[in-house]
């Protein structure tokens, strides 16, 4: 057959071209979601058409064939092509080039070379290692639960299915004898019980409840449960009916517990460990959204502290699943801007600055480490989120116009709709990127920063955008200007923001704040300086009504349901406007509020004029969908298709 050009500067290929991910994915016999995390994570042969506006992808059967050949178990499958994941083969190029210094650490004998030992098109997370090293046990979703505990041997052979409930089922930690898992069943930013089951499945013993997550970062945060190595007490975090999470102790005998941690009204330690002989305990504190430290408390002979914690050095603004290298007293720890998280290996002492471990991917996270064999095991996470707008004049055929193999997500038009501004991580970390109002021609506004996820607001002239950002240990309000792309800070206080916006007139700005694990709103001028709070309990924010004498924002009832409310400007007058499911999916318009609910593939539009009752406006198709910006005419929406992540479980042998 004819091949045309492809852009790539090569004059000739073999084989027959493939002109889709469908027909890639037949070709390799396997689903779309797994080629394209091939095509991520193992420098799968796929191309993309270099044409303005095209985003088309093409493969040549030869090449495919040709890469199949590679992929031997002799031959791990290879780490991909970004130069962002540290890849064993450019360890050294890619430490010059961040500015790392590789150090004179203990060398294994044999490359290291990360390769898979889960593959399903789903999430495998918090993984453990059996006492001899030879099996792990995790969670992964089944037909008819959330997930479910799972023990899978190390060098191969099917994974066997140890619970089959309903709830959620996930951390388990095996005990150090071989014959118990301990894990938590239930809603775990609620209440979940912590059950043993034997290790080759059984009888069910449940022990205690808990409330163990701290309701942040759902898909990082990994091992909730730690064995001492006696075998007679595990260590969970639980936050009662408080925010903040402390470590416990729990007596598996006598049911007693003792708190070992104690972290701020606003902190959460997670993903205890305890060292060999029991005498540390090492854990992750969770600061805020974005934030996180690696601490180690130590214990006296009764598994109690002695004396107050001291913390890891970490490396960028996220540090979390640690585990112990007894052989030479390091550390193991994720680092990073999350979701871009590299290893790095420390001297538990802090005798040494955390040094990368060059072994595993930018999205190494939940790591488990078997001392004895040398073995870790971490999890890859792969997100991927797209753009799209959709015509309430003609809804059947939604329009991808933002993507990349990364998330682009939280859209927002402009006032006059020539632009959107939305938050992207296509560069490795999370910035603002604006683009014409067809998607085309993105760049980058911000830079070298961890931009939040929630939407950027326009001023009303259109020169600026409004965004939260991590500050040094806290997240702050930043703006950039449209000109000169300069960042400014607008906030410089103890307050943890949570998202921002301005008002009708661009002379002030109102911010959702959270205060004791709760969220309040405060005021500020919008050049910045002191924020006052306004009395008022809620966020996020949409916005101020036309006339600018009420605020709109949201607040959660006693029964949970989470509604949209009004107020006065000096918050002395607040009513229920009407239940919103998810505050994300809202938008104040000039006719009132817009909001979509999804149910069963389906998005609903609705509008609450502000004065009336909501009606249903438009119906349309979509699987998932996350945030709304409607433009200014009201013609067309924006909102991010969400795609279902990816997470597959990674061994590494001969870690010394």
């Amino acid at each position: 057959m004819q091949i045309p050009p492809d852009g790539t500067g090569q004059e000739k290929r073999h084989g027959t071209r493939l002109d889709s991910w469908k027909e890639i994915a037949a070709y390799l016999n396997r689903d779309i979601r797994t080629v394209q995390r091939w095509e991520k994570t193992a420098k799968l042969p796929v191309m993309r058409l270099q044409t303005p506006g095209l985003r088309a992808v093409f493969a040549y059967t030869e090449e495919l064939d040709q890469w199949l050949k590679l992929q031997s178990p002799e031959t791990p499958v290879a780490p991909p092509r970004n130069y962002r994941w540290l890849a064993l083969g450019g360890v050294a190029a890619l430490a010059t080039l961040l500015g790392f210094v590789w150090v004179s650490r203990p060398k294994p004998s044999i490359p290291l070379s990360p390769r898979p030992i889960t593959s399903e098109p789903s999430i495998e997370r918090d993984p453990s290692f059996s006492p001899d090293g030879m099996n792990v046990t995790y969670s992964a979703p089944t037909a008819n639960s959330p997930f479910n505990i799972f023990v899978r041997p190390i060098n191969g052979g099917s994974p066997v299915q140890l619970t089959d409930h309903p709830q959620e089922n996930r951390s388990p930690a095996w005990s150090p004898d071989g014959s118990r898992i301990a894990f938590l069943r239930g809603t775990l930013t609620r209440k979940a019980s912590l059950m043993l089951i034997p290790a080759l499945g059984g009888e069910e013993t449940k022990l205690v409840e808990i409330a163990p997550h701290p309701m942040r970062r759902f898909l990082s945060i990994g091992r909730l449960l730690a064995w001492s190595p006696d075998g007679k007490h595990i260590a969970f975090p639980d936050r009662g009916e408080s925010f903040s999470a402390p470590i416990y102790l729990f007596d598996v005998e006598s049911r007693e517990r003792k708190q070992l941690t104690f972290p701020s009204p606003t902190e959460h330690d997670v993903e205890p460990g305890f060292s060999p002989d029991g005498r540390m305990l090492l854990f992750t504190r969770v600061n805020n959204e974005l934030t996180s430290t690696v601490m180690i408390q130590p214990l006296n002979s009764s598994l109690q502290p002695d004396g107050p914690p001291r913390k890891i050095p970490g490396v960028g603004p996220w540090n979390a699943s640690p585990v112990w290298m007894p052989s030479n007293g390091d550390v193991l720890f994720c680092s990073g801007a999350f979701p871009r998280l590299f290893l790095y290996r420390v001297a538990s002492d802090g005798s040494s600055a955390p040094l990368p471990y060059a072994i595993t991917g930018n999205h190494s996270m939940q790591l488990t480490y078997h001392a004895a064999s040398g073995r870790l095991i971490s999890r890859n996470n792969q997100i991927q989120n797209d753009i799209i707008r959709v015509s309430l004049e003609n809804p059947k055929q939604p329009k991808v116009i933002i993507q990349s193999t990364f998330v682009d997500r939280s859209p927002a038009y402009s006032p006059d709709g020539s632009q959107i501004a939305f938050v992207s991580d296509r560069t490795g970390t999370r910035q603002i990127w604006v683009s014409d109002a067809n998607g085309a021609n993105p760049i980058a506004w911000t830079r070298d920063m961890e931009v939040d996820g929630l939407r950027p607001d326009w001023s009303p002239d259109g020169k600026k955008l409004l965004f939260v950002a991590s500050a040094p240990g806290l997240s702050q309000v930043f703006s950039v200007d449209s000109d000169t792309r300069k960042t400014t800070r607008l906030s410089n206080d103890s307050l943890e923001y949570i998202q921002a916006r301005y008002s009708r007139d661009g002379k002030m700005i109102y911010a959702s704040v959270k205060v004791d694990g709760a969220s309040v709103i405060y005021s500020m001028p919008s050049t910045g300086g002191a924020a006052r709070p306004m009395g008022l309990k809620g966020g996020p924010i949409l916005g101020e009504s036309p006339d600018g004498q009420s605020l709109y924002f949201f607040g959660v009832k006693p029964d949970g349901s989470r509604w949209l409310k009004r107020a006065s400007r000096d918050g002395k007058t607040q009513d229920w406007v009407a239940e919103v499911p998810v505050a994300e999916n809202a938008s104040l318009t000039r006719e009132g509020i817009m909001y979509y609910e999804v149910k069963s593939g389906e998005a609903s539009i609705f509008l609450i004029p502000f004065a009336g009752t909501p009606k249903l406006i438009q119906k349309y198709t979509i699987e998932s969908a996350r945030g709304l910006s409607v433009s200014p005419d009201s013609k067309n929406i924006l909102c991010t298709r969400v795609q279902p992540p990816i997470a597959d479980l990674y061994l590494v042998e001969n870690v010394r």
